[in-house]
């Protein structure tokens, strides 16, 4: 709970599966940092190296990192693209705006070795949008840009259902399940 609202997030369910498999040093504490902004995406200039909202998650990151010399980030989970498929982005310009979000995280912050996940859309949006939007184009350009990077990976959204009346957004039940999805993921990438 976060204030007076249930927090629906995936990542908040990533960390309860990283912890409870042990992956959190006794005496430590986990952060999460939510730098997602809705609605926001790389056709709009917000989330380009530069953009303002790329620029707040590395000042943000580099505050939270300088706070103790033993902080690290663990992962980057990104789910993002529905405001670039609203906006027509082409398949190479997502292709290259997501690698050059990763390359540049990555320079900016050290994160060599660190996975870099993403995720597909909901289903139903994806269904519903794909007649009107590039959606196919967005999702297959995210997947490449993952596969030509290393330590990165993409997860799939297959069988997860929206919120009721917000079929862009996934729901709280999918929303645990693709926490799940993120951390199994995650847990390949670190064993590789």
């Amino acid at each position: 709970v976060v204030g007076d609202e249930t927090w629906n997030n995936f990542s908040l369910f990533f960390a309860k599966a990283y912890v409870a498999e042990g992956l959190l040093p006794e005496g430590k504490t986990l952060l999460i940092l939510n730098m997602a902004v809705g609605g926001t995406g790389f056709q709009d200039n917000r989330w380009n190296p530069g953009d303002d909202l790329f620029a707040r998650m590395i000042r943000t990151a580099h505050a939270v990192l300088s706070l103790h010399p033993d902080n690290r980030i663990v992962s980057v989970l990104w789910h993002q693209g529905e405001t670039d498929a609203v906006l027509d982005s082409t398949y190479r310009e997502y292709y290259d705006d997501l690698h050059d979000l990763i390359i540049s995280l990555r320079a900016f912050l050290s994160l060599d070795g660190i996975p870099f996940i993403a995720g597909d859309f909901v289903p139903a949006w994806k269904e519903e949008a794909k007649s009107t939007y590039p959606i196919d184009e967005i999702i297959c350009a995210a997947r490449q840009a993952l596969a030509d990077l290393p330590i990165t990976g993409f997860v799939e959204t297959d069988g997860l259902t929206s919120n009721e009346g917000d079929v862009i957004h996934f729901s709280r039940t999918a929303n645990i399940e693709l926490g799940q999805r993120y951390f199994d993921l995650y847990i390949t990438l670190i064993d590789e």
